[in-house]
């Protein structure tokens, strides 16, 4: 593969790094967002 051959590739794998650095923000903030689970108004059976 020649210099500009290479040079010519970079144009697409910085629009994918860049398309990474999205998803990966978005994963952290869905990270961010899980809230916890309320179980205050869950009861358990008990026999007597």
């Amino acid at each position: 593969m020649k210099a500009k051959e290479y040079l010519q590739q970079l144009p697409v794998l910085d629009m994918k790094i860049n398309l990474k650095l999205k998803e990966l923000e978005a994963l952290k903030v869905k990270l961010i967002g899980v809230g916890g689970v309320d179980y205050s108004n869950d009861r358990v059976q008990t026999s007597p």
